[in-house]
């Protein structure tokens, strides 16, 4: 429960019964996942209140909060590096914001290529599990982790996981025997892209 994103993981499991249920209207859907879910949204209540009872917000530090700029300009930056993944050390990269770059544009396509493919759901809960999870860390002022990101990642790989899914369809259905190899070199092209600035 140290994890800012852990506060995020009741409202995800809200959205997922929400987006798996297909019975029923929006309302009535809403109305069963807040049933199921239910527990573990008090349980975040309670936690919360404990936490900012005990220790309140951060007045100072990397850990500051501040509502402003800085949270869009989290965002951009946060999106940006969901693509550009480092494991060296420090986590700290840059304050400043990534501004407009080829990811956020990689992940409009993506979105809108779901949408095309009447994946709306798919869209929905990968980009609130995304918003959700790094929701927590766009207030605070005065750092940028890779850390962050990875758990809220994790949204935006369920949304890349059926474009894969159709590309290897395609070339499966353009000459089976390639298939092994397409998804070795893709496979390989993310991991270097994901290791590369």
């Amino acid at each position: 429960l140290s994890l800012e994103q852990t506060y995020a993981l009741p409202l995800l499991l809200f959205l997922y019964v929400y987006t798996k249920e297909k019975m029923g209207t929006a309302k009535e859907r809403a109305g069963r996942a807040l049933r199921d879910t239910a527990p573990y949204l008090l349980l975040m209540v309670v936690y919360l209140v404990y936490m900012a009872a005990s220790k309140g917000l951060p007045e100072e530090g990397p850990y500051k909060y501040r509502v402003g700029a800085n949270v869009v300009s989290n965002l951009f930056t946060y999106i940006d590096w969901v693509f550009a993944f480092s494991v060296l050390m420090p986590f700290v990269v840059d304050v400043k914001s990534a501004g407009l770059t080829s990811a956020h544009i990689i992940l409009a396509i993506l979105l809108v290529y779901s949408v095309a493919k009447g994946r709306k759901r798919i869209a929905l809960f990968s980009m609130a599990y995304y918003l959700l999870t790094i929701l927590p860390v766009l207030f605070l002022e005065g750092h940028a982790f890779y850390l962050h990101n990875y758990v809220p990642s994790v949204g935006i790989l369920v949304l890349i996981a059926p474009v894969f899914e159709d590309l290897v369809k395609v070339v499966r259905d353009w000459n089976q025997r390639f298939v092994p190899a397409t998804a070795v070199i893709v496979i390989g092209l993310a991991a270097i892209i994901c290791f590369t600035k």
